[in-house]
């Protein structure tokens, strides 16, 4: 049986793969490169793939197959340094997919 904090890192290094494998397919992605393009843009940075890759994997719990994404682009807040999750948002699915979520009030979605 694993410990608590076995489980812990089992969970982090598989996130860690999930974004690994999704920042994978942003670099094949056109579409999702131009959008993450923008925000880095909005924030100053240099763009794909020398900027900053995105870090904000969520998990859209009420649709089937409860897929993951990260967030390429929405409403970001500068003071937080995060997305604003209530306002609409895009992310790069797990399956290559650019879906839109319209925020946390329309949909649950979970951060990872």
């Amino acid at each position: 049986m694993k410990s608590n904090e076995q489980t812990y890192r089992d969970d982090v290094l598989d996130l860690l793969v999930i974004k690994a494998g999704l920042a994978q397919q942003l670099d094949q992605s056109p579409a999702a490169k131009a959008f993450w393009d923008i925000h880095l843009e909005r924030l100053g940075a240099a763009k794909w793939p020398e900027g900053p890759l995105p870090q904000c994997l969520v998990r859209f719990d009420e649709r089937t197959g409860a897929k993951l994404g990260l967030v390429i682009s929405g409403v970001w807040v500068e003071r937080l340094g995060d997305w604003d999750l209530n306002e609409p948002f895009l992310v790069l699915s797990t399956d290559g997919e650019i879906q839109r979520c319209e925020g946390r009030v329309v949909e649950q979605v979970s951060v990872l």
